[in-house]
């Protein structure tokens, strides 16, 4: 057994138990619950020295959304999702090292503490649609890389906006877009496309 395909025995083995199925092809696991994904994933490094885990969430609802906004121009990505090096105090920490067969049992060790100590509390906030609104739309604009990018961010934003029924969405759709336009104005048919949608459809609502 090599030290990669040890490495995923044992997590395989540990995550299995919090409901986790492993893809061997892709170095990830996935929980589903509800029809909204939970993704850990692995950045592995040249010669499996290092690893450094993703946590991504596809929430089911966002997605169908930007499905019907989009169409044929949607591609799934993620609707939440980080690395770990921006999810811990200390990124330099967020690798671990499996150069040989006793860092491998630590490291798998860690990432599993890390999972049960933080992971799954992170993937529970996060796939909370009135949680996400608070985070992103107390202070518009100044969360960007909830999910990895600000272009992805944003479409979460507004779409969770609109499902809470935020008082100020017509506002929030300017500053948004104001933020895109400044960024990289390539981005803003996707986005008008979003808002037009989301202007259009009433029913849309938690409540």
């Amino acid at each position: 057994m090599t030290r990669k395909e040890l490495f995923f025995h044992l997590l395989e083995n540990e995550l299995s138990k919090h409901g986790f199925k492993y893809f061997k092809s892709k170095n990830k696991f996935l929980k589903k619950n509800n029809g909204d994904e939970y993704i850990i994933d692995y950045e592995v490094w040249p010669n499996f020295i290092q690893v450094e885990a993703n946590f991504k969430i596809v929430i089911k609802k966002i997605e169908d959304i930007k499905k019907k906004a989009w169409n044929d121009e949607y591609v799934k990505f993620i609707s939440v999702g980080r690395q770990k090096s921006y999810l811990i105090d200390d990124p330099g920490s967020a690798t671990s090292w499996t150069d040989t067969e006793k860092n491998i049992k630590k490291s798998v060790s860690d990432e599993i503490n890390f999972y049960v100590d933080y992971g799954q509390q992170y993937f529970e906030e996060k796939s909370d649609l009135v949680k996400l609104n608070k985070l992103l739309n107390a202070n518009p604009g100044e969360e960007l890389y909830l999910a990895y990018n600000p272009f992805q961010t944003i479409y979460l934003a507004i779409i969770v906006a609109k499902l809470n029924d935020h008082p100020k969405l017509s506002e929030l759709y300017g500053i948004y877009r104001n933020i895109i336009e400044n960024l990289n104005s390539s981005f803003l048919n996707r986005y008008d496309k979003l808002v037009s949608y989301l202007e259009s459809s009433d029913s849309l609502s938690l409540h």
